[in-house]
């Protein structure tokens, strides 16, 4: 008859929502090979084929202001630079949804998870290309290589703080497609990847920073 009788709040187990950042590249250097004829013929100066066609992204080059958003700190730099989000239902993040740029580029990901308690767990990163990942400011997991991807490709323990504890993440696509995927597993010594179950209980969500005025 109108009035409510009962209601139930509830997550989805490994679901997070990213703020993305770009995306970013470089047109390809261009180096002629000298010991064919020249591309464009003598005197040219467009690029070579090769260059024409390919972009190029460097994971130690900052293609915006990487300390503010690192930091957390807002930035009309930043800000231009903000393409929108992505919801990740699960732990592998859908960025090609959100990015349909074809070729070589470099997305920047924040998110945050939350915490009841200071707590010791492990970071769980899988990733097809380069990578740089942040958390509460601090560098904490890094790659510059493509490979397969796996859901344990990275790991890292780490002591979560009480309450937020933000990620930074800046990604790079030089292969065909996007697959980076973040879990977070409760920390036993020296193990990650069994007898170690995924935290299911936690909140995740836009850093503080990128909701409030």
């Amino acid at each position: 008859d109108g009035e409510e009788v009962a209601s139930c709040t509830f997550g989805l187990a490994g679901a997070w929502l990213f703020t993305v950042y770009g995306p970013f590249c470089d047109q390809m250097r261009s180096v002629q090979d000298y010991t064919l004829p020249p591309c464009h013929g003598e005197g040219c100066n467009l690029p070579t084929l090769e260059a024409m066609v390919n972009n190029e992204v460097i994971l130690d080059k900052a293609y915006l202001d990487e300390d503010a958003l690192i930091a957390g700190r807002r930035s009309a730099e930043n800000e231009v630079c903000r393409a929108g989000f992505v919801n990740a239902y699960e732990d592998l993040i859908p960025l090609d949804d959100c990015i349909h740029m074809e070729g070589q580029l470099c997305c920047y990901l924040t998110t945050s998870v939350w915490f009841a308690e200071e707590t010791q767990a492990w970071l769980v990163i899988g990733h097809n290309d380069g990578y740089r990942l942040y958390v509460n400011g601090e560098p904490v997991l890094e790659k510059d290589e493509i490979r397969f991807w796996t859901p344990y490709n990275s790991v890292a323990r780490l002591m979560f703080r009480k309450g937020e504890n933000r990620i930074v993440i800046k990604a790079l696509k030089r292969t065909e497609r996007y697959l980076y995927s973040i879990g977070i597993r409760t920390s036993r010594p020296n193990r990650y990847h069994h007898a170690c179950p995924w935290h299911t209980d936690l909140v995740t969500g836009l850093p503080q920073t990128e909701v409030t005025p």
